[in-house]
């Protein structure tokens, strides 16, 4: 499961991540855009508080996955995705959502970075296995 070898679902949680807009015109724009290191911290709170699996964009991760900012898009296992960044994960959409609204926790870290940060339970979510994983 952990190495996307084999189909799961289950309920989760729906993270979406989005370039912020409340921007003056002499702000630097890269303050307000979404990072590889928001994705990151997102995705590594999922995996530490109990996600069995996780998909950004709808492309599953599994154990040797990579993500590298390209710009305005992120590339994820050499695949291309642009902002917003939806991060689905399986597992209890409660534990997974309470780690990450924790005061001074990820939540508040990416919306003082102004990122529009958005968090939905979701009662099934299914990924398939990763082809060749």
């Amino acid at each position: 499961m952990f190495l996307g070898k084999v189909k799961v679902k289950g309920s989760g949680l729906q993270v979406t991540l989005e370039d912020g807009t409340d921007m003056d015109s002499e702000a630097n724009v890269n303050n307000y855009l979404v990072h590889e290191q928001h994705v990151f911290k997102v995705v590594n709170e999922l995996y530490i508080s109990g996600a069995e699996a996780v998909a950004i964009n709808g492309q599953r991760l599994n154990h040797d996955s990579y993500i590298i900012c390209n710009g305005p898009v992120i590339t994820i296992d050499g695949h291309q995705h642009p902002a917003p960044f939806i991060i689905s994960a399986i597992g209890d959409p409660d534990v997974l959502g309470a780690s990450l609204d924790l005061p001074g926790g990820i939540k508040e870290q990416l919306v003082n970075e102004n990122i529009i940060f958005t968090v939905e339970k979701q009662k099934n979510i299914i990924f398939d296995p990763i082809i060749g994983g």
